[in-house]
């Protein structure tokens, strides 16, 4: 089981119920209440009492089911009891002091409260609010419950008691969410994934390239699968004893899951054989996730379920260069892939222990390894899976209460450490960026710290980025509002990393000069999974502004004859929308004679060099055409093309539409008369294109080969040697 929510079925009573005739008053509703140790759990009609000071009363409208309470049916407890942690819902009234919601208000449940004002809530490194100990009571702060039955009060659970379509829960375990937030899906970010996921990415930190072994695949497992993958990764063995989990964690990042039935020897020794010495992250995903990837690591996720998968995604996200999805069920095994495990692995599929199979496999055991699961062999598993001098472990799934953990304490001598979280936080991500300090200087490569997404903005893992002139005119000496220092750059596509509250459209992005960026959710545009992120990056600007000059702005018309100045990629750009266009000749102009051959390659008909011209071009295309063009385009910029592009367009319909921009240029210097013959004069910016609706549809063109973006690169280079690509750029070889 990865994650099963329950929608909750309101009374029609109260549905219609004006707010007013309810507010400080008992509230009756349906619940689902647990009688006794054992017992099925009974729909009952409970009373609600209002809130109290620091107290909020919430519709409930999603909860989802955790392990968490199937744990709590087999422990002692105090009954009878409403369980249910994982919950979301609408405010209906809040008590005497509430400030940070209101009635109306879409929330989140929060098993772990966050008084904002205890040593742990202060401490940036620290999650554990103190507050936490009054749900052990049960109760409320004052020794009562909101809860009753048949007369006879029901006890609290984890501060929230979600499975009541109605419930009472103090102001510090709620958390505001955008209203337009999918209620039913995000009670899950309540607890589980975001536990799998935070262990991988603020506990254990994995880093990109690492190696990582997920212990357990249910739910957490999975999440902590998706950590790994999202903190980047490379390997993720997920490893669980029910193989039919393993699908879905490949799904999610897994890159391999083993089943340590499948072994004769312990799977610390399997996973370390598998990782030609151990994993480098290790997660036993059971109790509590407390992540610490570090980029380039290895990781292992133990368990792939929804937890489990969020880790692999939180060691993705933190750069781990291997995540490695270790679950016995083989059906999670595609889904831990997909978030971000570069392999899984099923116990069940080799003979000795899975631990040994992950060291076999990383060499020396992963850098940090996540047991979601909440099995206590399955954590000394983990830790054994972990590199012997630095490894981490890291307990996400969680044990039964008074369960000891027995490990031989040979396994700490040589540097292995055991960690546990809550609840994962997000972090901030180093990661390398081009700063230009100042301008007309090299960009210089520095390590940059990437602060986590707030309202609206998303966080993006940066695949590929393009250069443009664009941002050369920033470096330009000549261009006074630059802001320095400053990271550059504004084609580019990449992978989503996390979000802020409110973001609701996002998947791959654009972004900067940066392996990783924070932009708005609004300077995003949503493409297909399987689209070329090394080419459609170039869409972000170079190519939509040329290709969407022709087609949007200009209009060029089938049968027409169109004359593009400047081959660079605008250009080409632009002569590629003339030819989708159906324009019959294309007459393209360049000082450079040697990109001639691309441009004819692309569509252009005629190419032609004004130094080798002895009159001016202008006149040589009007002599050409027999009267001009139907279309210019000036991709080039200064002022010389900007006239020879409107001199050379054909008298009383003709059309030139500047798109070139040349810094410190004097402009354009036009008669009056010559727009008056019935010329057009058009600019534009970015083509015409709206990017949330432009770029996707261009993106599918491309797949289905309507245009080549291939055909503009020129080159590919590795993120350090930009400033070549500055170099090659000004010298008219881009």
């Amino acid at each position: 089981m990865v994650r099963i929510i329950v929608q909750m079925a309101m009374r029609m009573d109260l549905k219609v119920m004006n707010p007013s005739q309810v507010k400080g008053k008992v509230i009756k509703c349906r619940a689902a209440v647990l009688w006794k140790a054992g017992a099925p759990f009974s729909i009952e009609e409970v009373e609600v009492a209002p809130p109290k000071a620091k107290e909020v009363r919430i519709k409930i409208t999603a909860t989802g089911l955790c392990g968490t309470e199937i744990k709590m049916l087999e422990n002692q407890m105090q009954y009878p009891i409403i369980l249910g942690h994982e919950g979301a819902g609408i405010v209906e009234s809040v008590g005497e002091g509430v400030s940070t919601v209101k009635t109306g208000d879409k929330v989140v449940t929060l098993f772990l409260p966050q008084s904002g004002e205890c040593a742990s809530c202060l401490n940036s490194e620290d999650n554990y609010c103190i507050q936490l100990k009054q749900s052990y009571t049960s109760l409320m702060t004052d020794g009562t419950s909101r809860f009753t039955c048949k007369g006879k009060p029901i006890y609290h659970f984890a501060n929230t008691s979600t499975f009541s379509e109605y419930t009472v829960i103090r102001e510090i375990s709620v958390a505001k969410i955008d209203a337009a937030a999918p209620l039913e899906k995000v009670c899950l970010i309540s607890c589980g994934f975001s536990t799998g996921y935070g262990a991988a990415i603020n506990t254990a930190k994995v880093t990109p390239g690492s190696t990582c072994a997920v212990f357990g695949l249910g739910g957490v497992g999975l999440s902590v699968v998706m950590g790994c993958k999202a903190a980047g990764a490379a390997r993720i063995i997920g490893v669980d004893i029910n193989k039919d989990k393993f699908e879905k964690a490949k799904q999610v990042g897994a890159t391999e899951c083993i089943s340590p039935q499948d072994f004769k020897k312990p799977i610390h020794e399997v996973l370390k054989e598998m990782s030609g010495g151990g994993v480098d992250f290790s997660f036993e995903v059971v109790g509590r996730l407390d992540t610490m990837v570090t980029p380039g690591s290895t990781c292992a996720v133990f368990g792939l379920g929804g937890v489990g998968l969020s880790v692999v995604m939180g060691c993705k996200a933190a750069g781990a260069a291997r995540i490695i999805g270790v679950d016995i069920n083989k059906d999670k095994f595609e889904k831990a892939k997909q978030v971000g495990a570069t392999e899984c692995i099923s116990p069940q599929d080799f003979k000795k222990p899975i631990q040994d199979v992950l060291v076999e496999m990383t060499g020396a055991g992963v850098e940090f390894c996540f047991e979601v699961i909440g099995n206590p062999e399955l954590v000394a598993a983990a830790l054994a899976s972990c590199h012997e001098s630095h490894g981490v472990c890291v307990i996400v799934g969680l044990l039964d209460y008074g369960v000891q953990l027995n490990i031989n304490g040979y396994l700490f001598f040589s540097g292995r450490s055991l960690k546990g979280s809550v609840f994962g936080v997000f972090a901030v991500i180093k990661c390398k960026a081009a700063i230009a300090w100042e301008a007309n200087k090299p960009l210089c490569i520095e390590e940059v710290e990437v602060a986590p997404p707030k309202a609206h903005e998303v966080r993006i893992q940066i695949i590929a980025t393009a250069l443009c002139h664009s941002d050369a005119h920033i470096l330009h000496p000549k261009f006074t509002k630059a802001l320095f220092p400053v990271i550059l750059g504004h084609e580019g596509a990449g992978i989503v990393e996390s979000v802020g509250p409110g973001v609701t459209n996002c998947k791959p992005g654009t972004s900067t000069f940066s392996q990783y960026t924070v932009v708005s959710d609004t300077n995003l545009a949503k493409i297909d999974d399987d689209a070329n992120l090394e080419r459609v990056c170039l869409l972000g600007c170079g190519f939509s502004t040329g290709y969407g000059a022709a087609i949007n702005t200009a209009k060029v018309t089938p049968g027409s004859t169109c004359a593009i100045f400047g081959l660079g990629g605008v250009g080409l750009s632009a002569l590629i929308g003339c030819k989708v266009a159906g324009a019959s000749r294309i007459i393209a102009v360049d000082i450079n004679s040697e990109k001639f051959a691309k441009a004819k390659a692309l569509g252009a008909t005629d190419c032609l060099n004004p130094r080798d011209l002895q009159k001016p071009v202008q006149e040589v295309i009007i002599e050409m055409t027999g009267g001009g063009v139907d279309f210019a385009l000036d991709c080039a910029g200064g002022s010389e093309a900007m006239k020879a592009a409107l001199d050379c367009t054909t008298v009383g319909w003709g059309s030139c539409t500047l798109i070139g921009v040349a810094i410190g240029d004097k402009g354009l210097t036009v008669s009056p008369i010559e727009i008056l013959m019935g010329r057009t004069i058009n600019g534009t910016l970015f083509g015409g294109c709206k990017g949330r609706d432009s770029i996707p549809k261009l993106v599918t063109d491309y797949k289905n080969k309507k245009f080549n973006l291939d055909a503009l690169v020129t080159h590919t280079l590795p993120f350090d040697k930009i400033n070549e690509a500055f170099d090659l750029m000004h010298q008219g070889k881009r």
